[in-house]
């Protein structure tokens, strides 16, 4: 009798702490699409697609590294509950500042007209560098907004998860984790879609207050929120190994170490790769989707939120679908099958994106709605498909390659890939800056298909270094 009745009860404790979970990541990634959407209509409406590829080489990449390195610093000597209670409350005061002090008063930070007007008689193509330096917090917001789901959602949430579950119980869970937690894009982009209305938008400026002011304090009153919810799950567990940390691996995190481990593991490398090429396909897909919602759009920043929150809600519905399906095929097929379904739809869909290109003009509506389907696909089966394969292919391994292969792949790999994906863009807007952006369009269409095709051929050695893992 007291047997059945321990079996209940850790049942009833492990589906307690799914359901907290699913509900962490259900906030998490709502603020996550919040932070996003505006990140991108700023980018468009204030800086431009051409400096996109800059800010993600000369200010991600350095600031990326600086974080790996933070981030792996305190992971050895601080406890994984403060260490995510440090960055929720950093991200807490940098929205406030950004939202109520340095976007409405932003004008304050712009060089001089002489100063620049004597900067582009020299070097014409530092406008691009010019409109980066006058909209820094703009860029800053951008960064930060861009790391947050690396930081808190791959490396907090699904470390945390990771430790507990195991491969067989994985095929159940994480598919639910997604229905769950996923579901938070369609309500994110009914919440964006009414906050752009003009009913809203007139009684927020009716108080004197911007769009962008609105969207910081909600994001604000949401990572208290996160806070709260993260300090329940921790209390409530703090007897059970959830949120330990490793006292097996007690060396400073090195690059070298990093590096090695990349080299040596060939689960670790094709994981690794996989995500940076994904990474880089993403950075040629957004600069061409922000392309030409600029064209259709004029730069409006209410009309561009709009239209992204009606793409959100899209991406939310496909997402759902996706988990529900990623569920039934994953028991069904296999995790052979359901790893190779991202990169063969976006081999398929970059083909489509450059017929299109080629049959229609840039002004026709066709063309942006091949690459707001790509940009759908990439998020919605990202998701799902390729995120639970991902996370499953970590769990046979040691805890040393678990860690190292997480700092790698999910943190260093990103940031890579986007540094690859833009350096096609650079080199391309750097050399023909006097040229307009519709001609360069074609070439990162080509390397769009290129970056798809290697990623195609590099499933091979994934299925193969995972299967043989599983095996051990």
């Amino acid at each position: 009798m007291n047997s059945k009745k321990l079996k209940r009860e850790h049942r009833y404790e492990k589906i307690s702490f799914y359901i907290s979970m699913s509900f962490l990541m259900f906030i998490i990634l709502f603020l996550s699409n919040i932070l996003k959407v505006l990140k991108d209509s700023l980018m468009i409406t204030n800086i431009g697609i051409e400096s996109l590829g800059h800010i993600r080489i000369f200010i991600q990449l350095p600031l990326s590294f600086l974080i790996i390195y933070i981030f792996s610093f305190f992971k050895k000597r601080v406890h994984q509950t403060r260490i995510f209670k440090i960055i929720i409350i950093f991200y807490a005061i940098f929205i406030f500042v950004f939202g109520n002090i340095l976007y409405p008063y932003r004008s304050i930070f712009f060089l001089s007209e002489d100063l620049k007007f004597k900067i582009l008689q020299v070097l014409p193509q530092a406008n691009r560098i010019l409109n980066i330096i006058d909209n820094w917090p703009i860029t800053m917001y951008y960064f930060l907004a861009d790391l947050w789901p690396l930081l808190i959602y791959v490396n907090c949430f699904w470390e945390l998860s990771n430790r507990i579950t195991s491969s067989k119980e994985a095929i159940k869970i994480y598919p639910l984790y997604n229905i769950i937690g996923q579901s938070n894009i369609i309500i994110t982009s009914i919440v964006i879609y009414n906050l752009t209305s003009n009913s809203i938008e007139n009684f927020i400026s009716s108080f004197g207050l911007e769009l962008v002011q609105v969207f910081s304090n909600i994001a604000l009153c949401i990572i208290i929120l996160i806070l709260l919810i993260y300090h329940f799950i921790t209390l409530k567990y703090r007897d059970q190994d959830y949120s330990r940390v490793s006292t097996e691996i007690n060396r400073i995190t090195k690059y070298k170490q990093i590096f090695k481990i990349i080299i040596n593991n060939k689960l670790i490398l094709s994981t690794f790769i996989n995500n940076l090429i994904y990474f880089a396909t993403v950075c040629i897909i957004e600069t061409l989707w922000f392309h030409f919602i600029k064209i259709h759009y004029n730069g409006v920043l209410r009309s561009l939120i709009s239209f992204k929150s009606k793409v959100l809600f899209i991406t939310g519905i496909s997402t759902i679908v996706c988990s529900i399906l990623n569920k039934i095929i994953l028991k069904r097929a296999g995790w052979n099958f359901v790893s190779s379904i991202l990169p063969y739809t976006m081999l398929f869909l970059s083909f489509c994106v450059l017929i299109v290109n080629v049959t229609t003009d840039a002004t026709n509506y066709p063309i942006l709605l091949i690459i707001t389907i790509i940009s759908i696909a990439s998020k919605g089966l990202k998701y799902t498909f390729f995120d639970t394969t991902k996370e499953m292919a970590y769990i046979p391994l040691d805890k040393e390659s678990k860690f190292y292969g997480k700092i790698s792949s999910d943190t260093l790999a990103p940031n890579v890939g986007k540094v690859l994906g833009n350096i096609f863009q650079i080199t391309f807007f750097t050399i023909y800056w006097n040229l307009e952006s519709s001609k360069i369009i074609i070439y990162l269409i080509f390397i769009l298909i290129l970056l798809n095709t290697f990623w195609v051929y590099n499933l091979k050695n994934f299925k193969i270094s995972y299967n043989k893992v599983l095996k051990q």
